[in-house]
């Protein structure tokens, strides 16, 4: 049992250090022991919420006892007064205020729009190249994810991505059958938006997913990557873009805070042209943020999609051409559990650069021929 109770305090206390607190728009009710001496009556929460969000409310006890008899009975009557305040005050959320539809290509009157919804800490604006491929004729929407500019709190699972934005295009696109088309992360929350109009009636005129790894058969799977690792990962798509290593080591980031993580990922990226020289390291917390929460996602849907799908594969070049050739057998098998009309398409590039010249053009055509036309 000690042995046990290490075990479990070790990973705690691990756990703990490598924790990084990501600011919400929420008020933060902290209850705190009154008989425990602190320095800091705000325990640090300061660095979270502003102190207008900040409710300190002392209780009986040390922080130990406010948890037992007779203490508790002061922390329960602190807590139930708090939540009856909370729920008679709306909290005036920007988070209410979010839209995410972006018009890449107004298009012509009467073509079915197309809606784009980027990867892993992506934007719409990765879809430019594919909107000039495609042509001037073609309504073109991107579906911005929440989260990127630092500000607003990202989506937390696919399906509430998917809702928002399904209500979103409900509001303004009210008629006709919609083209859905995600990228890698994108992809899932594009297939869950289709089983959603599937399960409400509504019309799908095509789905297509790039380059996208199946949904997960078990919904009990967990992600879970240190920033760290995280920010590694981001780093890996960042140097398939350039077609160079950003000269970024894992070692090198272990022991830094994550402002000055990101102000080497940042001087990297305007080393190797990604970011403009006049462009702040800040810029890229929103992006983090986002990629972050998505990579420790895990998404099983809740049903099959019974329409047709086409998902485009790359090439990895990082494989050996068996292994990449496995690794395409078993993102296919994965998805036909999902979606038994899928259609195999291969695209060129890499995992980034199909969206970009000169490969972008073969995906263009391979929609207008495929799904587009």
């Amino acid at each position: 049992d000690i042995r046990q109770f290490l075990a479990r305090r070790r990973t705690y206390m691990q756990a703990n250090a490598d924790y990084r607190a990501q600011p919400i728009p929420l008020p933060i009710h902290l209850f705190t022991a009154r008989d425990e001496a602190v320095d800091d009556p705000l325990r640090g929460w300061e660095a979270v919420a502003p102190a207008e969000r900040l409710r300190l409310i002392p209780v009986e006890g040390t922080h130990l006892s406010m948890m037992e008899e007779p203490q508790i009975a002061s922390l329960g009557a602190a807590l139930s007064a708090a939540i009856r305040q909370a729920g008679e005050q709306r909290a005036e959320l920007p988070e209410r205020a979010y839209s995410p539809l972006v018009t890449l290509q107004t298009g012509r009157t009467g073509l079915t729009p197309l809606f784009c919804v980027p990867g892993a800490g992506g934007n719409v604006v990765s879809f430019n190249a594919l909107v000039s491929a495609l042509g001037e004729a073609r309504p073109v929407v991107g579906l911005q994810p929440r989260g990127l500019d630092g500000q607003l709190v990202p989506h937390s699972t696919v399906t509430a991505a998917a809702q928002a934005y399904l209500l979103a295009i409900g509001e303004r696109y009210r008629e006709g059958p919609l083209h859905l088309l995600g990228h890698s992360f994108g992809g899932w929350v594009a297939f869950e938006m289709a089983l959603r109009l599937q399960a409400t009636g509504g019309r799908v005129a095509s789905l297509t997913i790039l380059d996208s790894r199946a949904p997960d058969e078990d919904e009990a799977v967990v992600r879970e990557y240190s920033d760290t690792e995280a920010l590694m990962r981001l780093v890996t798509l960042y140097e398939q873009v350039a077609g160079r290593s950003l000269e970024i080591d894992a070692g090198e980031l272990e022991s830094l805070e994550s402002e000055a993580q990101r102000a080497i990922l940042h001087e990297r990226l305007v080393r190797v042209g990604l970011m403009p020289p006049a462009s702040k390291a800040q810029a890229l917390h929103g992006t983090l943020r986002h990629y972050a929460g998505c990579v420790r996602t895990s998404y099983r849907p809740e049903a099959i999609y019974s329409g047709p799908v086409r998902l485009v594969l790359v090439r990895d070049d990082r494989l050996a051409e068996e292994a990449d050739r496995q690794r395409r057998e078993t993102i296919v098998a994965g998805w036909k559990r999902w979606a038994p009309e899928l259609t195999v398409l291969r695209g060129g590039g890499n995992h980034m650069t199909l969206l970009k010249p000169p490969h972008v053009q073969i995906l263009a055509d391979a929609l207008l021929k495929e799904a587009l036309g």
